[in-house]
């Protein structure tokens, strides 16, 4: 079972369903400072995985055809 937190602490945040099928809520000020260079990703507990998650999805924002397949749940 996962950690209980209070999300009154991280709002505004960005909840995020990964392919491994774990569910990560994380502030989206972490992201504000990645994409400004103030913090790496490497701040980010489970990386790679969120990072996998984040890329997939852009390729799908961005219209890469069958991009929406990289988002489905490993099993």
């Amino acid at each position: 079972m996962g950690k209980v937190i209070n999300l009154d602490e991280r709002r505004p945040h960005i909840t995020l369903n990964t392919q491994a099928g774990r569910v990560h809520v994380v502030p989206a000020s972490v992201f504000v400072d990645i994409a400004k260079g103030d913090k790496t990703v490497d701040c980010l507990d489970y990386r790679d995985e969120l990072l996998r998650l984040v890329v997939a999805e852009w390729l799908e924002h961005v219209g890469l055809y069958g991009a929406e397949s990289l988002r489905e749940v490993d099993d």
